[in-house]
């Protein structure tokens, strides 16, 4: 099954929150905030292969913090195989942190 997710459906004014509920409920809970200047336009492509879903993301300047009481929250274990394709990234988790880079 393919799922197409995208802001430009929502009110300017509630795009970050639908974008941070969204990523919260298709893959695992954290803390985010918008660090764009710019109308916060973002998008996931998800395709379902079996047990492993495949999802592209593209998305404004934000950030993502997940933090113990986040782990403990999510009841099943996630593994996350992230390719930064243009731009950087930075994963924080229980205060481990890695940059990715394209």
């Amino acid at each position: 099954m393919r799922t197409l997710f995208n802001t430009a459906e929502v009110a300017e004014a509630h795009r970050f929150e639908y974008w941070h509920d969204l990523v919260c409920n298709q893959f695992v809970s954290a803390d985010s905030a918008n660090k764009s200047d710019s109308p916060f336009d973002a998008a996931i492509v998800s395709q379902d292969m079996g047990r492993i879903s495949l999802s592209r993301m593209q998305a404004p300047k934000h950030t993502w913090k997940r933090a113990m009481k986040h782990v403990r929250s999510d009841d099943d274990e996630h593994y996350l195989l992230g390719i930064v394709a243009k731009g950087t990234g930075v994963l924080e988790q229980i205060g481990r942190v890695t940059q990715q880079t394209a």
